[in-house]
């Protein structure tokens, strides 16, 4: 992020969980980040409401 001009050591508290929220949206943890679905909702015209639903949403017995 830092090459692009984004520092998220200086992010909020609130922005820094929304975007691990967005990370494991359709990952199996941060540490296994399913980075193209990630970057898609970096773009412009993203849509959380359109955005299909989540691993954790679909997959009732996946712990979180």
């Amino acid at each position: 992020m830092k090459i692009v001009g984004m520092y998220p050591d200086s992010f909020e508290d609130d922005i820094k969980d929304f975007i691990l929220f967005l990370a494991m949206r359709h990952s199996k943890s941060l540490e296994e980040i399913n980075y193209k679905k990630f970057l898609n909702c970096l773009k412009e015209d993203y849509s959380l409401i359109d955005d299909e639903k989540s691993k954790w949403e679909v997959d009732s017995d996946a712990p979180y």
